[in-house]
């Protein structure tokens, strides 16, 4: 292992945060083996829109002030406060439509409804706002930014053709 790894991955495994985030995860090991599935999957949806519409909550202060800041005045710190509340309030209403979902019986109409594909649509607009947050001063994005995006969204498109023409229109079809 190279040293600046074999450093780096000392560094991780003394660090707390990391720890007990690893910790958390690996308790859902147990968590999924005790817990019928069901009641497995209303725990985690509450657990995860709680959480999610926790953060917009926290950021709460942060967005207001980005949202009162003159385009000329936006930094990087300004993109990714947005790109948090965006990304965690688009997370928590799709994580509350698959809870709706379920506790409605999982109904055909709510699996492919635009109001769902929105929310996965703000999801993307977020990872914009983190894609174009670095090193942005005075509401000008540098070129580089818009590049990774623009690969980004060129290989989300090549995902999309490359799906369609596979499978169809409808890509539930071919199983």
């Amino acid at each position: 292992m190279p040293s600046k790894l074999r450093e780096t991955a000392i560094k991780m495994y003394s660090n707390r945060t990391i720890l007990t985030a690893i910790a958390v995860w690996l308790l859902f090991i147990p968590l999924s083996l005790l817990v019928p599935r069901i009641y497995l999957f209303e725990l985690v949806n509450a657990l995860a829109v709680a959480t999610a519409f926790g953060v917009v909550v926290a950021y709460f202060r942060g967005i207001m002030a980005v949202l009162a800041t003159p385009q000329k005045e936006m930094a990087g710190g300004h993109y990714l406060i947005l790109g948090i509340v965006v990304a965690w309030f688009a997370a928590g209403l799709e994580y509350g439509w698959r809870y709706a979902w379920r506790v409605a019986g999982e109904p055909d109409w709510m699996i492919d409804h635009p109001a769902l594909a929105f929310l996965i649509y703000m999801s993307a607009t977020a990872a914009a706002l983190h894609l174009t947050a670095k090193d942005a001063i005075g509401g000008v994005v540098p070129k580089r930014n818009w590049l990774k995006l623009s690969a980004a969204v060129a290989l989300a498109l090549m995902f999309a053709l490359i799906t369609i023409i596979m499978f169809g229109p409808d890509p539930r079809a071919a199983f």
